[in-house]
C-alpha cells in the first residue's frame, strides 16, 4: 500500500521580469522593436503580414505586449527584421511597408553572424590629428596594464629620442608644433590601449591603421613585436624631425583638375 500526500506548493515571489511597467511606458510613447525573422529574407513578408492584419483586428493589445512577445516568445532564425515604432498605428504603417517589400529608415534588417565565422570586433586605429591635449592621462594614472605596456616601449623611445613618452602622457602635453612626439605618441597610445582591450576580453577580427598607425596595428595584429613597432616609430620621429620646419603641407578642398589649372608649373 502507498500514500501519497498532497498540498499546494509553497509560496514564492514572482522573479521581475522587467516589464512590470509597461502600461506607462506605452504612455511615452517610447520607440518599440517588433521583431520578426525567417530563414531567408523573403520569409519575414508573411508574419509581417499577420501582424498587420492582427493590429487592424478588434482583439489588438498594447503595442508593447506584441513587441515583448514578438521578442521573447519564440525561436529567432537567422535573417532577422526589427519594426520600430512608437504606436500601433505607426507599427500598421511601417509593417504594411516591410509586407510590400517597401524600404523606411524604421525598418531595420539583417543577418546575424553565423557561430562558425568570426565575430570579433574591428579595431581601426587613426593617424596625425587624432590627438587631444590630455589623451592617454587617464589610462596611463588608472591602468596598471597600460602603464606597464607604456613602459616597456618607453626605455626605447627614451634612449634616442630624449624624452620619455610616459612623462608626457602623465602631463597631458601635446605640443601641436612638436610633430614627432604627436606621430610617435599616438601609436604608442594606441598599442597600450590594444592591450588594455584585450586583458578585458576584447578580441578582433581585423585591423585597419592608417599612415602611422600601420605601425601600432602591425603590433595589434602580432606581425610586430611591441618593441619592434616601438624601433620603428623612433627612427620615424628621427627621420621627422630632419624635415621639421623645412617643407609644408596644405589641404585644398578642390578637384584634382582645378588645382592643377590654377597652380604654376613645378619647377625642374
Amino acid at each position: 500500500m502507498s500514500h501519497v500526500v498532497i498540498e499546494a506548493a509553497p509560496a514564492y515571489e514572482t522573479p521581475s521580469t522587467g516589464y512590470e511597467d509597461i502600461e506607462y511606458i506605452e504612455n511615452k510613447n517610447v520607440p518599440m522593436a517588433s521583431l520578426f525573422s525567417g530563414p531567408q529574407e523573403s520569409r519575414i513578408k508573411e508574419p509581417a503580414q499577420a501582424l498587420g492584419a492582427y493590429i487592424c483586428g478588434e482583439a489588438v493589445q498594447l503595442l508593447s505586449s506584441i513587441a515583448c512577445t514578438l521578442a521573447t516568445r519564440r525561436e529567432h532564425h537567422g535573417f532577422r527584421t526589427a519594426v520600430v515604432a512608437e504606436s500601433l498605428d505607426g507599427a500598421s504603417d511601417s509593417v504594411n511597408l516591410l509586407r510590400d517589400n517597401k524600404k523606411s529608415v524604421d525598418i531595420i534588417s539583417g543577418r546575424t553572424v553565423e557561430p562558425h565565422c568570426a565575430n570579433g570586433a574591428v579595431w581601426v586605429f587613426s593617424d596625425f590629428g587624432s590627438q587631444w591635449q590630455g589623451m592617454g592621462k587617464e589610462l596611463v594614472a588608472k591602468e596598471i596594464v597600460f602603464q606597464d605596456a607604456i613602459a616597456e616601449l618607453d626605455v626605447v623611445i627614451l634612449s634616442e629620442l630624449g624624452f620619455s613618452a610616459r612623462k608626457v602622457l602623465e602631463e597631458g602635453d601635446f605640443d601641436d608644433d612638436s610633430a614627432d612626439r604627436i606621430l610617435l605618441l599616438i601609436p604608442l597610445v594606441q598599442i597600450g590601449f590594444a592591450v588594455v582591450l584585450r586583458s578585458r576580453g576584447v578580441r578582433l577580427s581585423a585591423i585597419i591603421g592608417h599612415s602611422v598607425a600601420e605601425v601600432s596595428a602591425a603590433v595589434a595584429a602580432g606581425a610586430f613585436t611591441p618593441k619592434e613597432g616601438a624601433i620603428v616609430l623612433r627612427k620615424r620621429a628621427i627621420l621627422i624631425r630632419e624635415v621639421m620646419g623645412k617643407r609644408a603641407m596644405l589641404m585644398v578642398n578642390a578637384p584634382y583638375q582645378q588645382v592643377e589649372e590654377s597652380s604654376e608649373p613645378r619647377p625642374r
